[in-house]
């Protein structure tokens, strides 16, 4: 009889532990980038800073990014941060967009929770041409030889 206790409180034991990891689990937001994501420039300076010409650029609305919840206290600042701003990427490329300006993050606890557990981040998305390649300063073409003066 004492084994069928023991195999019954294990049993019990690794129901509690794995639940627990998957409410953790589940409760902690960590999108994945998306191709659209990944074609998004991501910056806290304004398009023109960072080569484009803001005359070309379109705004296409603003964009809330959030990463952590339920679960993240056990994911650091940075972490939280980063998740946030993958989010607000794949929002601004749903929208069209292939550069997003972003303020600085906000962090949250959720409930009655000390720890830091959530992060937001807000920006603006843009559609930009991208530069134009010819304004790029091209080689200098060799000057033409002096012709020789008449005879």
């Amino acid at each position: 009889m004492q084994t069928q206790h023991v195999g019954i409180r294990s049993s019990l034991a690794a129901l509690l532990i794995g639940g627990g990891l998957g409410l953790a689990s589940f409760g902690c937001s960590t999108p994945a980038l998306t191709h659209g994501g990944s074609t998004v420039m991501a910056s806290r300076n304004a398009p023109s800073a960072e080569g484009f010409d803001p005359r070309t650029c379109r705004n296409l609305g603003e964009v809330y990014g959030k990463g952590g919840g339920f679960g993240g206290g056990f994911v650091s600042n940075e972490e939280l941060a980063k998740y946030a701003i993958i989010d607000a990427r794949n929002q601004a490329a749903e929208r069209g967009a292939n550069f997003l300006q972003y303020d600085t993050p906000a962090f949250g606890q959720n409930g009655s929770d000390t720890d830091t557990t959530s992060a937001t981040i807000t920006g603006t998305a843009y559609h930009c041409p991208q530069p134009d390649q010819a304004a790029a300063p091209a080689a200098a073409a060799p000057a033409p030889a002096a012709a020789a003066p008449a005879q």
